[in-house]
């Protein structure tokens, strides 16, 4: 159990008070996804949690696997995008630099050439520009960038109690990379999905304002300058929950969308 140092702790750094557990995983999961996918998917949640046995976050005591689950989760409830190969890649993405326990040709054995291919991507290796090499794929594999867009998510939501340089390190990363990331997005993504670029924009937005205010710094309009940025949004309990907007070609509603949806006052 935690204690209440710990509880805290995770309030103060944006935890959810939701736990999600195995069960509760498969529940979310097994909703949606066909039968193989499933099995597949909880194939590749007990791998990574298997391979992640012992890591922590540089807090030194949360489970680095929960940064998995949560990379997953983030991309089924928050995006609402249930494709099996991409909750899988979610789940793996760190277990190539972390981990042994698998090798690439095993992964494309068990898991196919979509995974294997979007591992091989995300896996950071010397010698190899790690962003030029997520660029080059968007065209034919744009939800790589989905995976990394929940990656950076989740990080950049949790490092509030971190150092002052760490902070402003993944600040200035996030601000600097991340909006051409976005626009190379949202030119590759099927139309189902047309939602995700200004959500994914948003909710960067207002994670790096929060640093930016631990930081004692002003807000940036790095995010606010791009073509599909809503025009209109409010601000909700801990999360931005989007509106129409009325200032693009497209109106957007996230208003089923977000994990932390609820009616707008």
């Amino acid at each position: 159990m935690a204690t209440n140092k710990k509880k805290k702790r995770r309030q103060r750094i944006g935890y959810s008070r939701k736990i999600y557990t195995r069960p509760m995983f498969e529940e979310i999961a097994g909703t949606q996804l066909y039968f193989e996918e499933f099995n597949d998917a909880m194939l590749a949640y007990r791998l990574a949690k298997y391979g992640h046995k012992g890591q922590t976050r540089r807090d030194n005591w949360t489970r680095y696997f929960d940064h998995c689950k949560s990379v997953a989760l983030i991309i089924m409830l928050e995006f609402k995008v249930f494709l099996g190969f991409i909750i899988i890649t979610a789940l793996m993405h760190d277990l190539g630099e972390d981990s042994y326990i698998l090798s690439w040709r095993d992964i494309e054995k068990i898991f196919g050439k979509n995974v294997y291919r979007g591992l091989r991507v995300i896996t950071k290796e010397r010698g190899k520009d790690y962003y030029w090499g997520i660029k080059s794929v968007v065209s034919r594999d744009w939800w790589i960038l989905l995976v990394k867009f929940a990656d950076r998510l989740h990080n950049i939501r949790n490092i509030l109690d971190e150092s002052r340089a760490f902070r402003l390190k993944q600040l200035r990363e996030t601000e600097a990379i991340y909006p051409e990331l976005l626009r190379l997005f949202a030119k590759k993504i099927p139309k189902r999905f047309a939602y995700l670029p200004a959500y994914i924009c948003v909710e960067l937005e207002y994670a790096c304002d929060k640093i930016r205010k631990s930081l004692g710094l002003p807000k940036s309009t790095v995010f606010s300058a791009l073509d599909f940025y809503p025009g209109r949004f409010c601000i909700t309990t801990k999360r931005i929950l989007l509106v129409r907007s009325g200032r693009n070609r497209n109106e957007y509603s996230f208003s089923s969308c977000s994990l932390y949806a609820s009616q707008c006052s």
